[in-house]
């Protein structure tokens, strides 16, 4: 792997991580950064399991190295507020409360801690379930079987406190069944596709000015990424025989809020409704509360990405398919 660029291991490990991570991380990187890695990923091709666990191994191993850290955490700060005569009970039972937390789950989204815990004693669950966050915690118990969930629930109102060495021994095993299934994962593949993608998950005033640098480096490329992206816009092109299914499979308040702004893709969408629906519709739609324009921009990328799954699994044609 010492043949790599620091560009191809960045480009690996952005495909590896997925379009959310990836997006992020993009995010925080410099122009000249963004332009070099983008322009690396366009260029993988079919990408060996091996190489990508070695790439996920060398990045694990320089984000544990000492030389990357400086020590805090709670116990930290209570030594420096004990130290300068700050800390006292009250804020000593606040810093412990915050601890009291699985810092192995931050962020984990809820179908991975299902994964996680199913094969997990009903008491380490319901000890799980007490130091997350509550929504997520109330997603899994809907997930649960009825008769689980109900064995978790009364585990979670028995339970009285939980020790410092279960939160570490918990937080210990989720980090290592994660990085197990970071190092087991396979990526096949990347290509303007993926570049298209990771753009597409962008602002799309950042994704312009990273697709301009692009270009400006790579014409043939740069369009070929382009050709790729799709804008909610863009659905308005959408073969005729599509626009059914897609009215019927995604739901109607996914559309309200879609669609505040967006004429063009709200024409052809009421074309498909009954004329009383077409009219409370609209109704609704001046009415409605207002909303973010990024949440707008999150329910219209929602639409396109179910849009583009649909196509692939054979139930309605793509922009540019002819039928007769």
């Amino acid at each position: 792997m010492n043949s790599k660029t620091p560009e191809e291991k960045a480009a690996i490990l952005l495909v590896a991580l997925g379009e959310d991570l990836a997006g992020i991380i993009l995010k925080n990187l410099t122009d000249p950064e963004r332009r070099k890695t983008i322009i690396a990923i366009s260029k993988l091709g079919q990408i060996p399991d091996k190489l990508v666990e070695e790439v996920l191994d060398e990045f694990h191993s320089s984000i544990q190295s000492p030389e990357n850290f400086i020590t805090g955490g709670g116990e930290k700060l209570k030594q420096i507020l004990r130290k300068s005569g700050q800390l006292n009970s009250e804020l000593s039972a606040e810093l412990s409360k915050a601890s009291a937390r699985l810092s192995a789950l931050d962020g984990v989204a809820v179908d991975t801690i299902m994964r996680l815990i199913q094969n997990e004693h009903p008491q380490t669950i319901a000890t799980t379930l007490a130091l997350i966050d509550t929504p997520r915690a109330a997603q899994v118990i809907g997930k649960l079987s009825s008769q689980a969930a109900t064995e978790i629930m009364l585990r979670l109102a028995q339970l009285k406190t939980i020790s410092g060495e279960a939160i570490e021994v918990l937080n210990t095993s989720f980090e290592m069944q994660i990085r197990k299934d970071i190092n087991t994962y396979s990526v096949k593949r990347g290509g303007t596709e993926v570049v298209a993608s990771l753009l597409s998950s962008l602002s799309k005033d950042e994704a312009e000015h990273l697709l301009k640098g692009l270009q400006e480096r790579d014409s043939q490329l740069g369009q070929s990424i382009a050709d790729k992206m799709l804008q909610f816009a863009d659905l308005t092109s959408l073969p005729e025989i599509a626009w059914p299914k897609l009215v019927a499979k995604i739901p109607r308040h996914d559309w309200l809020q879609a669609l505040k702004g967006e004429e063009r893709v709200k024409e052809v969408y009421l074309k498909y409704l009954s004329k009383r629906n077409a009219q409370l519709f609209e109704e609704d739609l001046l009415t409605g509360p207002k909303v973010k324009v990024s949440e707008v921009q999150a329910s219209q990328k929602s639409i396109i990405n179910r849009a583009w799954k649909m196509h692939k699994e054979g139930q309605i044609p793509w922009i540019g398919e002819k039928y007769v």
